[in-house]
């Protein structure tokens, strides 16, 4: 028999008083158990290493089916993209080290910084196929999580396309909470996007937060963390469910 699951966070609407603005994220690296995740700098001049497992065969080639862009031309186009992305003034790059193997699998990051409304993004984030699963993936986002709300930011958002229901099920299970679909949002590589839009609030936080670090232990008994998560974004799952996504 599973163990009854604790109540779901309430909500209310309100008007309190706000503190000073967080800063923006520092440039510098975030350290797990598994991955580090590392500002993206001019320095980063050879992009081989996450050019050739995201290209030349369609199922690397799938790592770019929902993103706005990609597949690249070559490993400088791919570059050079990413780093006139990372100058804009709402965005913030990280490339995903590996600890085990010492390499460069993946990319994460913020965008849609606003510290005035002490809110950001998580997104752009991909890993080479070999890579999609396991505990590195879970990591990069509890380490951009964990340091937005530590920097004093009070809302994280998740957003994609409506249809991509494995992205869909991974904010679940990290502890966002569904917030609707933004019908025809956008227009991507000349299709219709609707757009399913997540959060994860301050007062949820610290739950989520003890979940994913119990997850992530390498010692620990293994859990669902997607029915641990569950009750945080319990009031929206009928919502959730019975969005059409085909």
């Amino acid at each position: 028999m599973s163990s009854p699951r604790p109540a779901c966070l309430p909500y209310r609407l309100n008007q309190e008083p706000v503190a000073a603005r967080p800063p923006r994220p520092p440039r510098q690296s975030l350290t797990g158990r598994f991955i580090s995740l590392v500002p993206l700098t001019e320095q980063h001049t050879d992009f081989t290493a996450l050019y050739t497992p995201t290209h030349g065969h369609p199922e690397r080639a799938e790592t770019w089916r929902f993103m706005s862009y990609g597949p690249f031309k070559d490993p400088d186009s791919m570059r050079n993209f990413y780093l006139r992305l990372g100058a804009s003034g709402d965005t913030a790059l990280y490339l995903v080290h590996h600890h085990d193997d010492n390499t460069l699998a993946g990319m994460a990051g913020y965008l849609r910084i606003k510290p005035e409304a002490h809110s950001l993004e998580i997104g752009h984030i991909w890993h080479a196929p070999e890579r999609r699963r396991g505990r590195a993936n879970t990591e990069t986002a509890f380490l951009l999580m964990e340091q937005a709300f530590r920097l004093g930011y009070r809302r994280v958002e998740w957003k994609c396309n409506a249809i991509n229901q494995r992205s869909r099920q991974a904010a679940l299970r990290l502890g966002f909470a569904f917030e609707g679909v933004f019908r025809q949002h956008m227009i991507t590589k000349g299709r219709n996007r609707d757009t399913a839009w997540f959060s994860i609030i301050d007062k949820d936080w610290p739950r989520a937060k003890q979940h994913l670090q119990e997850w992530l232990d390498p010692k620990a008994t293994p859990f669902s963390l997607a029915r641990r998560n569950l009750p945080l974004v319990q009031w929206s799952i009928p919502a959730h469910d019975s969005w059409p996504t085909n």
